[in-house]
């Protein structure tokens, strides 16, 4: 079982997977945060899911922009919780703004899949390996991604137009009252 020291943690996954290259940036209160390269990302989520040591079952995952600020300029931040342990960890990954991609987790996680594709949508962010990679939240026609620090809120937008036809879910009005059931 994992003590609430990130070292431990790192220790852990460096004994099972040496040279995945985990860097230790210490705690936020009960929260271990650990910096993963992309590259290791899949086989530490893995690692972290399915070993008992570790049994991360639960998982949240978004970016930040850190223009200006620091270089790489995204991050990918995964939070995960072990219900069997009572733990919490942070995972970090850098994303260079040239390539803007990191390995999805929906093999390991299925909750991911939504996850990344608001990352995808908000940041332009691409998680490789997503199996329906495209927007959620935005139509279509939108031009760039609102959540990035240099996207200008005056960006003229083209017009997307109302639907036409009534939602499946919804059905067809009804023949006595006019009304959707």
């Amino acid at each position: 079982m994992i003590t609430a020291s990130t070292d431990s943690l790192v220790a852990l996954v460096d004994a099972r997977l040496p040279g995945c290259g985990l860097v230790a940036r210490g705690s936020e209160g009960d929260v271990e945060v650990i910096e993963v390269p992309a590259r290791s990302l899949l086989d530490v989520a893995r690692f972290l899911r399915g070993d008992a040591d570790a049994a991360y079952d639960l998982l949240d995952l978004t970016a930040v922009d850190r223009l200006g600020s620091r270089s790489p300029r995204f991050i990918v931040l995964i939070a995960l919780v072990s219900r069997t342990h009572q733990s919490r960890a942070r995972l970090e990954v850098a994303v260079d703004d040239d390539s803007g991609g990191f390995p999805s987790l929906t093999s390991v996680w299925p909750a991911a899949f939504l996850y990344e594709l608001e990352v995808l949508d908000l940041f332009g962010l691409t998680p490789e390996g997503h199996p329906q990679a495209h927007r959620l939240l935005l139509p279509e026609g939108f031009v760039g991604h609102p959540l990035r620090l240099d996207y200008r809120l005056a960006k003229h937008q083209p017009q997307v137009p109302p639907p036409t036809t009534t939602p499946e879910r919804i059905g067809p009005a009804r023949a006595d009252t006019g009304e959707a059931p």
